[in-house]
């Protein structure tokens, strides 16, 4: 166990670094889910929706995008608050769709009444991934897979992303036997990062960027979130790329970027960094092998992928305690988001 010497956020310390162990008890449920899946979970003729709001949004955001390689068809993310507000963008009566409901608590309003929609289709199926054992979208579901290791105490979202990321890759085709490296995996990223974080904050930056292409691009959108969350930092986060096409214009010393790369992307990306530093900004790559801090996983691409938030969580963290604030409550925020019209 990592010891801290600040009580701020001790909570949510706890639970980023007890993830790898949960992700096991994950695996070793997702082999009891499998057969229900393989029954209840045909894969349609249509397309495969991941629906969430705010962390769960952006973990469907990258379980999409491994979902079109890992499983194949059609796979795209989409904001619960979508389906209710512009349903004509995406719902289709004559079409056999999917629809994959991501909620830590289940409770989540927009999602639960999106679930509701869902399942009013003639033709669609609604499958629900959770923490939480007692969930309101049952009620709305073809079926329930429930991840109880995963829940978080703590009101920002950490192992239960990681949790259901984990689930989810296994569900779009990945042999859970296959994932059991990334515990260990996992293990030694946080334990090596735990050492490094504080010596990447020392340029003291008061803005965040974080990049990524593909299926990093949701986890560095999750990462951005997670630093505005806990630290109440300003925090953004664009396609790798993109930063070159007009968010580079506001870069300069007291901008930190982490970049999340891969082999996909990193000849390309490598030029982007140097002309980040040329501006002043301190920059940060995260990488399977080279650049600032590698993962050094021995895993291909789509079964690192929950490796990559881990040194964000930590970082997030670390900034909250540099600027004393306590990372487990964070300012204006609430476990569940339950919003009622009259």
């Amino acid at each position: 166990m990592i010891e801290s010497a600040s009580i701020l956020g001790r909570l949510t310390e706890a639970e980023i670094l007890s993830q790898p162990r949960v992700w096991r008890a994950a695996l070793e449920r997702c082999g009891d889910y499998l057969p229900f899946w393989r029954t209840t979970g045909q894969a349609p003729a249509g397309v495969t929706f991941f629906v969430g709001c705010g962390t769960s949004y952006y973990l469907a955001e990258a379980a999409a995008a491994a979902w079109r390689v890992l499983a194949g068809g059609e796979s795209r993310a989409v904001p619960a608050s979508e389906l209710l507000l512009y349903p004509e963008l995406y719902l289709r009566a004559d079409r056999d769709d999917r629809f994959v409901m991501v909620s830590r608590s289940g409770a989540t309003s927009e999602v639960v009444k999106a679930a509701e929609r869902c399942m009013a289709l003639p033709r669609g199926q609604v499958h629900v991934f959770t923490c939480c054992e007692a969930s309101d979208l049952a009620a709305h579901a073809t079926q329930v897979y429930v991840f109880p290791e995963g829940f978080d105490e703590s009101v920002v979202m950490t192992r239960s992303f990681t949790t259901m990321l984990v689930a989810l890759l296994v569900f779009a085709g990945v042999a859970p036997q296959s994932m059991e490296p990334l515990v260990a995996a996992g293990e030694d990223v946080l334990r090596r990062f735990a050492a490094l974080a504080a010596s990447w904050l020392r340029s003291g930056p008061a803005e965040f960027v974080f990049l990524g292409q593909g299926p990093l691009f949701g986890l560095a959108r999750e990462a951005s979130l997670k630093m505005k969350e806990m630290s109440l930092s300003t925090s953004e986060a664009f396609h790798s790329l993109e930063e070159r096409h007009g968010p580079k214009s506001v870069v300069g010393e007291r901008t930190a970027v982490v970049l999340l790369s891969s082999e996909n992307s990193r000849e390309w990306e490598r030029p982007l960094l140097s002309e980040l530093k040329e501006l002043g900004a301190a920059t940060w790559q995260i990488d399977e092998t080279g650049g600032d801090f590698s993962l050094s996983s021995g895993l291909e691409l789509y079964r690192r992928l929950p490796l990559y938030i881990l040194p964000c969580q930590w970082l997030a963290l670390t900034r909250a305690r540099a600027k004393a604030v306590d990372a487990d409550r964070p300012r204006a925020l609430s476990a569940v988001v339950d919003v009622s019209l009259e």
